[in-house]
């Protein structure tokens, strides 16, 4: 069935939006473009050798219809604060919103349109200069995707939407991650509408950048011990893993890249609900379910082999939204925000310890107190 004449596209086509907004060829004259290579349900284009794979078990069309019809309903005449109170919501939404509105889902869940004002995005495109590093982020970001790929306008639109929201945002600037999560957005939305879902998204993260990335990755530290302290001791103290690297790598882009990117969808529909204290169950989940293969020694028979399944762990069962999401669920962990505010201030505690021992260490032997940058062997313990 054609996906634009349907009101229905299930998870193995991408949005209509997205169909819609693909470019259409160039100008008569221009040399036609060389086609672009298969590609998997999401729009990823496949290696050679490797066939789509079909989803097995999905909603026949009447089903999708119904949920389609669902989710329409709760956002056309509920306040997020009643769709979050409502358990049967928060059943329905870890099964997976639909793909054809989960853009318009995902901003009713952010409130992005509470930060829209119109005509602005058109204007930041006018006057935001795009630096080489936004140039950099866009091109690589996504450039094994179609949409992102000549003839279709992605690259184009992802970096308007950075330069953009640099320009709307210049003490917080460009970041690591912030390619991939706009790009991800532009697959489910239209780019002024991925624009403001991208400036919520960011601002429900903002602790995960620059200086309070320490504190987020030793707050993960104090959750992990308080699950699993012979896991947590493998990682951080034997195999002096800098929790730095784990949150950077994970969290900064949501996950993007490092799990399927089917989970990614999932893990972002929940997170969006339950708000982004979620992410570090999910980061959480992810080193539980691998608790048998990190622990293994003979498995396991290094610290870079340990690092390297950390940073590009397989894409197998492990990492299924089906998998992470009831566990993340099931943590004996309270992730409220007034908790998390107690770590904060505990891990900065400890931090500040930490550097005024090392600058102790530097007086005593007759070296420059140079500050220092928290992470790996400088964590208090």
């Amino acid at each position: 069935m054609d996906p634009l004449s349907s009101p229905v596209v299930d998870e193995l086509h991408p949005p209509n939006d997205v169909v819609a907004r693909r470019s259409a060829s160039g100008p008569a004259g221009t040399p036609t473009p060389k086609p672009l290579p298969e590609t998997d349900e999401y729009g990823f284009f496949l290696r050679p050798g490797r066939k789509s794979m079909k989803k097995q078990d999905g909603p026949t069309a009447d089903e999708f219809r119904l949920l389609e019809q669902k989710w329409l309903g709760i956002i056309s005449s509920s306040t997020l604060a009643s769709v979050q109170k409502n358990k049967k919501n928060k059943k329905l939404v870890r099964s997976g919103l639909p793909a054809s509105l989960r853009g318009r889902i995902w901003a009713f869940l952010l409130e992005s349109q509470t930060q829209r004002r119109q005509g602005l995005f058109d204007q930041l495109c006018v006057v935001s200069p795009a630096t080489s590093e936004m140039e950099e982020a866009a091109s690589r970001a996504f450039s094994d995707h179609e949409q992102f790929n000549e003839p279709n306008s992605g690259r184009h639109d992802l970096l308007a939407v950075l330069r953009s929201y640099a320009q709307l945002n210049q003490p917080l600037g460009l970041q690591y991650g912030m390619g991939q999560i706009a790009g991800t957005l532009l697959m489910a939305a239209p780019a002024e509408d991925a624009f403001w879902l991208f400036a919520s998204v960011v601002d429900s993260i903002r602790n995960l950048y620059k200086k309070d990335l320490a504190v987020e990755s030793l707050v993960f530290v104090y959750l992990l011990e308080s699950l699993d302290k012979p896991l947590a001791k493998r990682i951080i103290v034997d195999c002096k893993i800098d929790p730095e690297m784990i949150i950077s790598q994970w969290l900064q882009p949501m996950f993007v890249r490092t799990l399927p990117f089917a989970t990614v969808l999932r893990i972002w529909d929940v997170s969006f609900f339950e708000g982004p204290s979620y992410l570090l169950r999910v980061a959480l989940a992810i080193v539980l379910s691998a608790k048998g293969r990190l622990m293994d020694q003979k498995a396991m028979t290094s610290v870079e082999h340990i690092k390297l399944y950390l940073l590009t762990p397989p894409h197998d069962h492990l990492l299924s939204a089906d998998t992470l999401i009831p566990i993340a669920d099931g943590l004996k962990i309270s992730t409220k925000e007034e908790d998390l505010r107690k770590l904060r201030s505990k891990a900065m505690m400890a931090l500040e310890e930490g550097r005024a021992a090392i600058r102790a260490a530097r007086r005593a032997a007759g070296l420059a107190t140079t500050p220092t940058t928290p992470g790996g062997s400088n964590y208090k313990r």
